[in-house]
């Protein structure tokens, strides 16, 4: 999977107050919040596919518990396994068959998000010092492989009536609970990272609206004093407008 990587460093302490520091620092909470926010929804398809699997890993162990009540278990067995190749894929060198299988069907923006090791996604956030890696999530390792893996002539290596059937599935169901374990401690970090920045960001707001009313303030002074300047003498006189001497006392 791509990393995402949010580097969104603080102001120099040194920097002046200006409005144009504020906006750029603006944009990079911005930044990280976008990147917090995609490495969430990662996270939620991950865990939607992993619970999919869960889900055909525990109807592979009823078939395997009423296999003697149901004729068609063996087929219906073979079958979900079909399904779990479908959705991990992989090749020919992994899960074995006759030909490298389609592409996994879990992905997000584009990118896979299982595989033999999907690597790690990366945020890092002002409000945070610590790195949150969202976990991958490889399922063609362990048990989980073991329910794919074909010979050379497309037969699986595992079949329902297998003695170490029900040790597999076991271990392939404790593997895909670790994983979404996994992602919802991440889940729960990229929380708490998602309130900072939300908190930094109104605070960095506050910040800017006095700047900005200062800003105006001055403008308007400097405005007006402009426009003093611009008129004749004659007609400052005219309207009894202060002399330059006391305009000059009040600009100071």
């Amino acid at each position: 999977m791509s990393r995402l990587a949010a580097q969104t460093a603080a102001l120099p302490a040194a920097a002046p107050a200006t409005e144009h520091n504020f906006d750029a620092h603006k944009l990079r909470l911005q930044a990280a919040r976008t990147h917090v926010q995609d490495a969430v929804s990662y996270g939620q398809s991950a865990d939607h596919f992993l619970g999919q699997l869960e889900n055909l890993v525990a109807s592979l162990s009823n078939l395997r518990a009423a296999a003697a009540s149901t004729p068609t278990a063996a087929a219906d067995f073979s079958a979900i396994q079909d399904q779990l190749r479908a959705i991990i894929g992989g090749g020919r060198e992994e899960i074995g068959g006759l030909a490298t299988s389609t592409p996994p069907t879990g992905t997000f923006k584009g990118t896979a998000l299982f595989g033999p090791d999907a690597g790690a996604t990366l945020v890092r956030s002002e409000s945070s010092a610590t790195d949150i890696f969202v976990p991958a999530s490889p399922l063609r390792t362990g048990a989980m492989q073991h329910l794919l893996q074909q010979d050379a002539a497309g037969n699986y290596a595992l079949a329902l009536a297998d003695d170490r059937t029900p040790g597999t599935l076991v271990a392939a169901e404790v593997e895909l609970g670790a994983r979404r374990a996994a992602l919802g401690e991440a889940m729960t970090q990229l929380h708490f990272v998602g309130q900072g920045l939300q908190v930094e960001s109104a605070n960095l707001s506050s910040r800017v609206i006095p700047l900005r009313d200062l800003a105006s303030a001055q403008a308007a002074t400097l405005t007006a004093a402009a426009a003093f300047f611009s008129t004749p003498s004659t007609a400052r006189a005219a309207q009894g407008q202060p002399t330059p001497e006391s305009v000059f006392k009040l600009l100071s």
